[in-house]
């Protein structure tokens, strides 16, 4: 199958989208569902910024639906079900909290005597391989005068057994160089068009599938949209669905000239756009 038809096959085993254009496709509904229909071994990544467990809101005195995070009592992540829809060769980059660790749960058989049971722990996840640090500085809100400021954010990274780290150079687990985004955003843990575009082609070709179960603002669409990368995005929030599709629909950029026009809600990550000159030049294949 050519790439084209690989991501309609995909796409023949989930509901009507809520939106789609050539490179993306958009789910209104439950991730913890949506994924359990996917084909095995067809997402060549899984990129997502789930919520994170930690009941995170907005440090803003006046607080908005924009400052609450659904889901965000636990977390909310099918990790074994993304696990299966990822390729041999594919990857996993996921953010998380260091407050609520990823593990996975281990049921242990115990006996004394003819009596036998089973009990529950948890074990570290040997599928993380290494931890992604995302310096975005700007410090925050928070215990101004008892805690230190959060200037970074962690990424789990967890590949698969055939997966080979894409570009010429060897990248470090530290991003020093894309800032958070500004006071603008259009969804409270936002992330830049940047970082996701770079995380993108650290793992993927062109024409690739790529999986974000928690599209929230649909900034992973909109860096697949540039990158020629094939996304398919779950949201649960239908607020955030209408933001996903105006600016999915909205946006009309120009990258062979450089320039772009974006949206009123967009007009706030002009920088964030285009990547460094390493990241436009790699080379890449269709995949």
């Amino acid at each position: 199958m050519t790439t084209k038809e690989t991501f309609d096959f995909v796409k023949s085993h989930l509901p009507k989208p809520y939106y789609q254009d050539d490179y993306t496709a958009l789910y209104h509904g439950d991730s913890m569902e949506l994924v359990k229909l996917l084909p095995t071994s067809y997402v060549k990544m899984v990129a997502t910024d789930p919520p994170y467990g930690i009941l995170y809101k907005s440090g803003q005195r006046i607080i908005t639906e924009l400052d609450v995070i659904a889901n965000d009592h636990e977390l909310h992540l099918p990790f074994d079900e993304l696990w299966r829809v990822t390729r041999s060769d594919g990857s996993m980059f996921i953010f998380y909290s260091w407050k609520v660790p990823m593990f996975r749960k281990v049921s242990v058989p115990m006996s004394v005597g003819e009596a036998k049971w089973t009990y529950t722990t948890l074990e570290r996840d040997d599928r993380i391989r290494n931890e992604i640090i995302w310096y975005k500085g700007g410090g925050g809100m928070g215990d101004l005068k008892g805690d230190f400021a959060n200037e970074y954010e962690t990424i789990a990274f967890c590949p698969k057994e055939n997966f080979v780290i894409h570009g010429d150079k060897r990248p470090t687990n530290v991003i020093l160089d894309i800032p958070k985004v500004g006071t603008k955003r259009v969804h409270l843990t936002q992330k830049p068009v940047r970082l996701m575009d770079r995380i993108i082609r650290w793992g993927t070709n062109v024409g690739d599938i790529v999986l974000e179960p928690f599209a929230g603002s649909g900034t992973t669409g909109l860096a697949c949209q540039k990158a020629s990368r094939y996304c398919i995005m779950f949201e649960l929030n239908e607020r955030n669905c209408k933001i996903i599709r105006n600016r999915l629909s909205q946006m009309e950029l120009d990258f062979g000239g450089g320039s772009e026009k974006l949206t009123a809600v967009d007009d706030y990550i002009q920088e964030d756009m285009f990547g460094e000159p390493d990241d436009i030049g790699s080379t890449e294949t269709t995949g």
